[in-house]
């Protein structure tokens, strides 16, 4: 074993200054707020490449470790040989950030995450599920790279899924992708050619709220029947067990490669995943419970449209499936929590304010905007997923606050009706009264 050894000139070439280059490349990723200055900038980078050259992966736990040793070079011959393996992530680092030096984030990306050889060929290294593993931290991870210009950011993101374990079955499988696109270059896509299938008939798409409704009525995939009560591990457990009935309703969901079709669910996924979390975690009689786990959907979803703007739109497809199935099976491993629609829109304020705050007005509207004093607080918070969390929220309040009561009527969530843009800033308000408000940063 040898002590990891870092080119410093790629390391700099790898953690450039962001450059927000997806912002103008896609309609729903997030765009840059004012507050860079050079100085800022100079210390996220010198932190980057701190932790990149600091720190390993524990594909466990999904977060960094101290680095060690590495057990030797990966390569184009065995980078299928260690797949799962914690001790080679710095090996994996290296491999990665060479292969993106030759052939661009994109190219790179789409070869080693959705073709057909790095999923489904001999030795199936599954790798489009080790992305989608250890509660999305790879994705997270990547996503930063997609949206922000920081190659470095993919190097990890690609390193950690190539070091998560698969401990699940009968989740991600060939049949579960029906992409026909392969255009026989340097990727190709999860699935070979279908040549033997061919229909002019659009697949009927089933809305991602309809979905839920029914995996909610599921006896099936009830705690207790899908896994045992005091289960060690309820996602793998549950996955093992009933992961083709998940995916079942997952395929439920349809979408094609046109553009409009892409954008629709992407919007979809920002409020099935708010909904999730916010309502999910909501009830009259208690405090609001932050789920730790499904609060990395939210943060997770900030992601997609930054890194489908690198895709080719068959590969956009296979993104989208992957996530959701990914989505569905989570909320399922967390008890698949109730959703009282009605009482969280009856109930919840949408005027969030620190506790020794008052009001400016008698009147019950807001005063300004909401998301002014969320932010302002969220910012110096010193829990990072809720910064993160806070952040995607405001995004897609951002971009879905104007639909209006009535919009999701025409789904088979029960309460649907009542659904509208505030859901974004409620479920903001809710996670920082339970994370509790802060004042001032403390030295």
């Amino acid at each position: 074993m040898t002590t990891p050894d870092f080119d410093d000139s790629l390391v700099e070439r790898l953690f450039p200054a962001p450059t927000f280059a997806s912002a103008f490349t896609s309609p729903s990723a997030p765009t840059p707020n004012a507050g860079v200055t050079p100085e800022s900038t100079a210390t996220l980078r010198r932190l980057l490449i701190e932790n990149h050259k600091g720190s390993t992966y524990s594909s466990t736990i999904g977060v960094p470790t101290l680095v060690i040793q590495v057990p030797g070079p990966i390569t184009h011959e065995n980078w299928k040989n260690h797949l799962g393996n914690d001790d080679y992530y710095n090996a994996y680092m290296n491999f990665f950030s060479e292969e993106i030096q030759k052939h661009g984030l994109s190219q790179t990306f789409e070869k080693f995450i959705f073709s057909h050889e790095a999923n489904w060929a001999k030795d199936e290294a599954r790798m489009l599920d080790r992305f989608m593993s250890g509660l999305l931290h790879p994705l997270i991870h990547f996503g930063h790279a997609a949206e922000f210009g920081v190659e470095g950011m993919a190097v990890e993101g690609l390193a950690q899924a190539a070091v998560n374990r698969v401990d699940h079955e009968n989740f991600y499988d060939a049949c579960y992708f029906n992409s026909s696109n392969s255009d026989g270059g340097y990727t190709s896509s999860l699935t070979p050619p279908l040549s033997s299938i061919s229909s002019n008939t659009k697949p009927q798409h089933t809305h991602a709220f309809t979905i839920l409704e029914r995996i909610l009525k599921d006896g099936r995939l009830a705690v207790g029947k899908a896994c045992a009560q005091d289960s060690q591990d309820q996602i793998t457990d549950i996955l093992n067990n009933e992961g083709k009935v998940i995916q079942e309703y997952a395929s439920m969901w349809k979408t094609s490669e046109d553009e409009k079709e892409i954008q629709e669910r992407v919007e979809e996924l920002a409020w099935l995943v708010a909904l999730m979390f916010g309502i999910g975690g909501w009830k009259n009689d208690r405090q609001f419970k932050a789920d730790f786990y499904l609060v990395h959907l939210v943060t997770s979803n900030l992601f997609i449209p930054s890194i489908l703007s690198l895709l080719r739109p068959a590969h956009r497809v296979e993104l989208l499936r992957a996530y959701f199935l990914a989505i569905l099976g989570w909320f399922v491993s967390r008890g698949r929590p109730a959703l009282d629609v009605k009482g969280f829109f009856s109930s919840v304020t949408v005027d969030s304010k620190p506790e020794h705050s008052e009001s400016l007005t008698d009147s019950s509207e807001p005063v300004g905007n909401p998301w002014y004093t969320l932010l302002t607080h969220t910012v110096p918070h010193r829990d990072e997923h809720h910064v993160k969390a806070e952040r995607a929220l405001a995004h897609s309040a951002a971009l879905y606050g104007t639909r209006a009561k009535g919009h999701f009527s025409h789904t088979e969530l029960k309460g649907a009706e009542e659904i509208n843009g505030t859901l974004f800033i409620r479920t903001g308000g809710l996670l920082m009264g339970a994370l509790k408000w802060t004042y001032r940063v403390k030295k």
